[in-house]
């Protein structure tokens, strides 16, 4: 088996041996490992002798250039041109070849293996200009084309083709290739039959090729039926390709049913290709049901039902409770039910206290005012607010004013001013001098106006004290109140500004700023000041300082007779 493998440069080696017994171009020696000398292209495997140059060299050596530059092959014994370069001849390889196929001629008499299209001779030098022949080729000695020029024929194409060929005819006979339109026969000289269509016949025989509409037959002498459209039939025998809208039949005598659409119907069956609304069946001929609109065509099933029905055919109505009387086609379950209804088809009635229930298990989604429970069979506590109280549980949503606890049942305590915490009693608010979550405990200090809620520490002192507890005086006897923390002045009479209220307004100002001196001229009457203490110390004694001090501060009445009462 050759399952060896030669030598690299081996190109071919004994079958048994593997010794090789040709070299690669260019090398040799036993194993091909040598190197023939430069230019040369095939060397002797034994000696290394140069047998065959590279283009252009010659010598045994090839170290000699051929002397033409215009030789492609030279003797390598004698350096004599052999063979020139492409597209040369001659013995200097100066001449230049005709219009050879190839390019290519030979070296001593320039002779062409073939020539280009449109020349002939030898060297394919002479134009093919013989009479109309064609530009392939021709033979001038005996003046023969072997094509012509469209629209001549003959041996050198001196002929012109019948006027009636529709462009070329025979090189040899001159009959048409083909006719122009209505004519026939070898030359075109016979006039096609009136009926055939575009007035084309059959070149060999004149019969139609085809006929014109509306007519039929061998000779194209019949007429289609009046109820073929587009006035057309088979030629063979008379039968309508297709027919006028509204007919069907071999011959169009027949009519398609009034339920197919106004593209009618299958010429072949009369099956409609398509129904009008409210139609089914092969022939649109079956009614459908109380379907919304149209029906499946195969078997008469709705594709949408009118409200209030469902079904394949839309015979069963849904439920009473069904939301705008609408329910699922495919199983009548409703979604949603009016308020008032349950179940998958919205038929149970929900509990009479309901204002609605789960359509799933009929259980009471919201009360009537007051009631709660699954069912709303209970009712709220009478201390819930008219918003009444929460389905699951009874809890009161809102209170009554001073009651607290889940279900309100409880009381908040008479010491709360604004009543008390919802979900822990605790008073939201105490009257003054009273704190702690029921307002039971007096504030620590005896002049102080409001303190703490949670651990009765003084907020607010009565007007001229101040301090932590509210036991000092104002620092200056002409204050009309003074600050909780410092002691100074709040406010001064008219007349008067500074910490101390020592300081006396610029002559001609009524009434200054306390902070900065600077004059007003805007000062409030004696009337309202007196209305405003009177307010507070002897109509409710609820907190409000914080506008009698803010107000002094806006002016500064010398009321202290006033202040005193």
């Amino acid at each position: 088996m050759c399952n060896n493998t030669c030598y690299i440069k081996c190109q071919k080696c004994h079958q048994t041996t593997g010794a090789c017994t040709l070299c690669n171009d260019g090398e040799w020696g036993e194993t091909c490992e040598k190197t023939c000398v430069p230019n040369c292209k095939i060397c002797d495997k034994l000696t290394g002798d140069c047998r065959i140059c590279k283009p252009g060299y010659w010598n045994i050596s090839c170290e000699n250039k051929c002397s033409d530059p215009n030789c492609h092959v030279c003797s390598i014994s004698s350096g004599e041109c052999q063979a020139c370069k492409s597209g040369l001849w001659g013995e200097n390889c100066q001449t230049h070849c005709g219009n050879c196929t190839s390019g290519k001629c030979g070296k001593s008499d320039g002779r062409c293996a073939s020539c280009q299209f449109g020349f002939t001779g030898q060297n394919c030098s002479i134009l093919c200009n013989i009479g109309n022949c064609s530009s392939y080729s021709c033979n001038v000695n005996y003046q023969i084309c072997y094509g012509c020029n469209s629209g001549f024929w003959g041996t050198s194409c001196k002929h012109k083709c019948n006027q009636n060929c529709l462009s070329s005819c025979d090189k040899s006979s001159g009959n048409c290739s083909s006719c122009k339109d209505g004519l026939w026969g070898a030359n075109c000289n016979e006039t096609c039959m009136y009926n055939c269509s575009t007035s084309s016949c059959i070149r060999s025989n004149g019969s139609c090729s085809s006929c014109r509409a509306g007519l039929w037959g061998a000779n194209c002498n019949e007429t289609c039926m009046y109820n073929c459209s587009p006035s057309s039939c088979i030629r063979s025998n008379g039968q309508c390709s297709y027919c006028i809208p509204g007919l069907w039949g071999l011959f169009c005598n027949e009519t398609c049913s009034k339920g197919c659409s106004d593209i009618g119907c299958i010429r072949n069956n009369g099956h409609c290709y398509s129904c009008i609304s409210g139609f089914w069946g092969a022939f649109c001929n079956e009614t459908c049901s109380d379907c919304y609109s149209s029906c499946d065509r195969n078997n008469g099933m709705c594709s949408y039902c009118k409200d209030g029905l469902w079904g394949n055919l839309c015979a069963e109505s849904c439920g009473q409770g069904c939301l705008h009387s609408k329910c699922r086609m495919s199983n009548g379950y409703c979604s949603p039910c009016n308020s008032s209804y349950w179940g998958d088809r919205c038929n149970k009635t929900c509990n009479h206290n309901c204002l609605s229930c789960s359509k799933v298990n009929g259980l009471c989604d919201a009360c009537k005012p007051g009631l709660w429970g699954s069912f709303c069979e209970n009712k709220c506590n009478r201390s819930c607010r008219s918003v009444g109280c929460y389905i699951g549980s009874g809890e009161c949503m809102e209170c009554g004013f001073n009651r607290w606890g889940n279900f309100c049942e409880n009381v908040c305590s008479t010491s709360c001013s604004w009543g008390c915490n919802r979900h822990t009693g605790y008073c939201l608010r105490c009257e003054n001098r009273y704190w702690g979550h029921d307002c039971s405990n007096k504030c620590n200090d005896s002049k102080c106006e409001q303190c703490s809620l949670t651990n009765g520490l003084c907020s607010v002192c009565q007007p001229g004290f101040w301090g932590l507890n509210c036991k000092s005086t104002c620092k200056s006897d002409k204050c009309l109140d003074c600050n909780k923390d410092t002691g100074y002045c709040s406010g001064c009479p008219l007349g008067r500004w500074g910490l101390l209220c020592q300081n006396m307004c610029r002559d001609g100002c009524p009434c200054c700023s306390i902070s900065t001196g600077a004059c007003s001229y805007s000062c409030p009457s004696i009337s309202g000041i007196f209305f405003i203490y009177y307010f507070k110390y002897t109509f409710n004694k609820k907190l409000i300082s914080i506008a009698y001090v803010t107000l002094w501060h806006m002016f500064y009445a010398d009321i202290t007779s006033i202040i005193h009462i």
